[in-house]
């Protein structure tokens, strides 16, 4: 979780707020915990596959854009 959040923890350590406050956003919390779960323990390399899937790359990028605006 700390590679997910490391941005908004250093920047609230740089800006004098609570360093964990990233952490507080419960939503991206369980997203970055289900994305870690599948990453790392899905067996034969579902999730890699799945996310390579040309449909899935387009909804994820089209989803990214949209939470970051």
């Amino acid at each position: 979780m700390l590679v997910i959040f490391s941005g908004g923890m250093v920047a609230n350590g740089l800006l004098g707020e609570p360093i964990l406050a990233p952490l507080k956003n419960t939503p991206q919390l369980v997203i970055g915990t289900i994305t870690w779960y599948v990453v790392f323990y899905m067996p034969f390399d579902i999730g890699y596959k799945v996310a390579k899937f040309l449909p899935v790359k387009v909804v994820a990028a089209t989803m990214k854009e949209i939470y970051r605006a």
